[in-house]
């Protein structure tokens, strides 16, 4: 994730395919069904209000459905394994909540021969919501066949619900290239809007583990332990040496963890998208566990839920024993009568709505802005490498 104090610019290089106007990238074939510029099942939201978008039906008798375009666009796909540049696609689909998105890299003149040869680099990315828009920033994770040239590549291959033997209907639109405008290594999974131009500025830390954030741990219903070593610093994501570690009390399903804080003077921001919450979250909970944040007026809670609650900010991991950056989608507010400037409270519930007892490290709970006022609805963001 970014640095505590880092301004981080998400820019876009181009478009390769939209269904609006010609892309840097031309369909070439499926397994499947591919409809082109049909219309957007819902333009209602923040995340995509094209007016068309491509529809996928997926090939159930095949786990491993595939749908390609050729490029000449990617000179050096190194670029990509390295994290400077980043594919985004916007998914709307009736397949399960975690259905896996692969995009790989090909040389098509070196397909002759079976896996592994051609396939330079793969990258994933995981849904997290059904029935609605979501913005996915797809994670390098391999490279299968190393004699690919980083300059040879012609395809994209596309597989939406990736070894699965499903027949859902997946909605595509926006697979964009970006880049990291300072050269930092990101790893998003959620990004900005089709707008050109994105940047992602660091407000400040609510809580880092390693120096004194804007917000202030409170109580919990399970046990926080701060500054433990952080468990694998090894990677991208993460790299600080410390983090805090919570053990979630299994018995309670709504298991929460507060902070106070007096940051938030405005809590409009966060609810328009202006402004956005990130955290980052390495767990043995299984793929899928939700985040829960909530922004609370602790002067309003004497009554029951829904007194006192302002808003509610979610997201679902995505990878288990490993870091990733997850930025909260707000999704609703309970309390309409609590007031945008009187924020007090910051509740966590970390596998909300469940029973588990799993661990969670956290850290780098950060706010950040929309520094050209596009309304964003991130899932992963920058990594940690400093500007």
């Amino acid at each position: 994730s970014p640095t505590k104090t880092p301004t981080s610019v998400l820019v876009q290089n181009f478009s390769f395919e939209n269904f609006e106007e010609n892309g840097q990238a031309t369909y070439c074939c499926a397994s499947g069904e591919l409809t082109g510029a049909v219309a957007n099942p819902d333009s209602s939201g923040t995340i995509n209000q094209s007016p068309h978008c491509g529809k996928y039906e997926r090939r159930g008798s095949s786990k491993y459905d595939w749908l390609v375009y050729t490029t000449s666009a990617i000179t050096d796909a190194s670029s990509y394994t390295s994290g400077q540049n980043m594919f985004f696609i916007d998914i709307y689909t009736t397949a399960p909540i975690g259905s896996k998105i692969m995009l790989t890299l090909q040389d098509s003149t070196l397909l002759s021969q079976n896996w592994p040869y051609g396939r330079h680099s793969r990258y994933r990315a995981y849904t997290s919501v059904q029935n609605e828009w979501e913005r996915l920033g797809l994670v390098y994770i391999s490279s299968p066949d190393p004699n690919v040239l980083d300059t040879s590549i012609d395809n994209i291959v596309l597989q939406l619900g990736h070894n699965s033997l499903s027949s859902d209907v997946f909605y595509i639109d926006n697979l964009d290239s970006y880049r990291d405008g300072n050269h930092i290594t990101l790893t998003p999974t959620r990004s900005p809007t089709k707008t050109p131009t994105s940047v992602l500025v660091q407000n400040f830390s609510f809580e880092n583990f390693e120096e004194n954030g804007q917000a202030t741990y409170c109580c919990a219903s399970g046990e926080l332990t701060g500054a433990v070593a952080n468990p694998d610093s090894s990677g991208t994501i993460n790299q600080s040496p410390h983090c805090g570690k919570y053990e979630r009390r299994g018995s309670s399903k709504y298991d929460w963890l507060v902070y106070t804080t007096s940051a938030i003077t405005d809590a409009s921001s966060y609810t328009s998208g202006q402004n956005m919450f990130f955290i980052d979250i390495y767990t043995t909970a299984p793929i899928g566990s939700k985040i829960m944040l909530t922004l609370q007026d602790s002067t309003l809670l004497s009554q029951n839920w829904p007194y006192g609650r302002h808003s509610r900010y979610r997201a679902y991991t995505s990878v288990q024993n490993e870091w990733e950056r997850l930025g909260l989608v707000y999704i609703s507010s309970p309390d309409p009568n609590v007031l945008d400037t009187s924020i007090d409270n910051i509740v966590l519930q970390l596998g909300h709505n469940s029973l588990s007892s799993d661990v969670f490290y956290i850290d780098n709970l950060d706010s950040y802005r929309d520094g050209n006022h596009i309304t964003l609805t991130p899932t992963r963001s920058p990594t940690k490498t400093p500007t």
